[in-house]
């Protein structure tokens, strides 16, 4: 099994196979593998179920009855963006990305997600 780069020079994984949510560079896949492997390790010594499948959350964890979904991706950090003028006067913006080796260990969440759970609305807090 072979993964491709992205344009942001990060290793996709095949969407048709069954395999680890391990989005990182070729430069930082060996440091990445031995976190996944030392989490997975964690997660079944405490007797969880680990398991992987194709699709977008391919690595979950089944913790007391809830499939809990994880990821382990490097982030990217622009390089360069340059501005190209094509045909008609249309303007397209073209950015160059390089992986920063910095690797976040989680589940995807949008940023109005975090900003929920690190700010409850007081009604929130209420029984």
């Amino acid at each position: 099994m072979h993964a491709r780069l992205d344009d942001r020079h990060i290793l996709q994984r095949p969407w048709d196979q069954p395999c680890l949510d391990v989005r990182v560079s070729k430069d930082t896949l060996d440091r990445a593998l031995n976190i996944v492997n030392a989490v997975i390790l964690m997660v079944e010594a405490e007797k969880f179920l680990v398991s992987v499948q194709s699709g977008k959350h391919g690595t979950t964890a089944q913790v007391f009855g809830h499939r809990v979904p994880f990821s382990l991706v490097e982030k990217v950090r622009q390089k360069r963006r340059k501005e190209i003028t094509q045909q008609y006067s249309y303007t397209q913006t073209v950015m160059d990305y390089q992986p920063s080796g910095e690797l976040s260990f989680g589940r995807e969440v949008t940023v109005t997600h975090v900003v929920n759970i690190a700010t409850p609305r007081s009604t929130d807090l209420k029984s």
